[in-house]
């Protein structure tokens, strides 16, 4: 019975005009996988990336989920994210651009856009700060998650704590950051400031705003440590430790 189905089949195949082959090879060649890039072909996506070059991006859309990362381990999501290219951005992301990779220093694209934007781009704080908020809606609207509790570098909100970027902390306040998301060491984005001194003026304006917005000030991280305690056992703390003097008690382990 199986031997007479197979040669009906072959026959009906043979009887089958070129018109219909072509058009049924087409049809199995949409489940195919696309080829991956050549060499060449990932170094353009790489600089294009980099470059904000859409007119390359929109020619090799079709590799853009499968381009390998450059040498430091960045994909033009990397590159385009760190020079904070708002439509390379929207662009890779749109077509699959891996989101979560990480870089060789461990870094996700969308942490890369904190040092550059806030350390080493020379727009004024209100352009950097509409620029953040835009490119952060991009990944939002594809799904990036603000409180992943296994993240295995710090915490958007901690990176960005560390840094003393107080607006850019109350806009991810504002889209749903925890102000009391703890590390892989237990800390707070509370804790990250208490370990920075009389001349981190800036990361005390976000300690005070965390507070402000009930931050746990008796949180303990992983060694029992409040950041009382934290900021107390450092020298030149004394700025940290008077903001956070009044909150001494309870404490509580998250």
């Amino acid at each position: 019975m199986l031997r007479r189905t197979f040669v009906r089949s072959a026959l009906n195949l043979s009887q089958m005009s070129p018109v219909k082959i072509k058009i049924s090879q087409m049809h199995f060649s949409q489940f195919r996988k696309p080829h991956l890039p050549t060499t060449k072909l990932q170094e353009r996506i790489i600089v294009a990336g980099r470059d904000n070059d859409l007119k390359t991006l929109e020619e090799l859309k079709q590799f853009i989920r499968f381009a390998n990362p450059n040498v430091a381990g960045n994909t033009p999501l990397h590159l385009a994210a760190i020079n904070a290219h708002e439509r390379a951005v929207e662009y890779l992301l749109k077509h699959n651009a891996p989101m979560y990779y990480r870089n060789s220093y461990g870094q996700q694209p969308f942490e890369l856009i904190f040092v550059n934007l806030f350390y080493y781009q020379k727009w004024s704080t209100y352009q950097k700060i509409q620029k953040f908020n835009r490119i952060l809606d991009l990944f939002l609207g594809h799904g990036l998650e603000l409180n992943d509790r296994h993240n295995p570098s710090e915490p958007y909100l901690h990176l960005l704590a560390n840094l003393g970027a107080l607006e850019a902390c109350k806009i991810l306040h504002k889209k749903g950051a925890d102000l009391n998301l703890c590390d892989h060491h237990g800390n707070t984005p509370l804790h990250i400031v208490a370990t920075k001194g009389q001349y981190h003026k800036e990361q005390l304006e976000v300690a005070r705003f965390l507070l402000a917005n009930g931050a746990a000030h008796w949180a303990e991280n992983a060694k029992g440590k409040t950041p009382l305690d934290i900021a107390q056992s450092f020298n030149g703390h004394e700025e940290v430790g008077k903001l956070l003097s009044p909150y001494k008690t309870p404490k509580l382990r998250f």
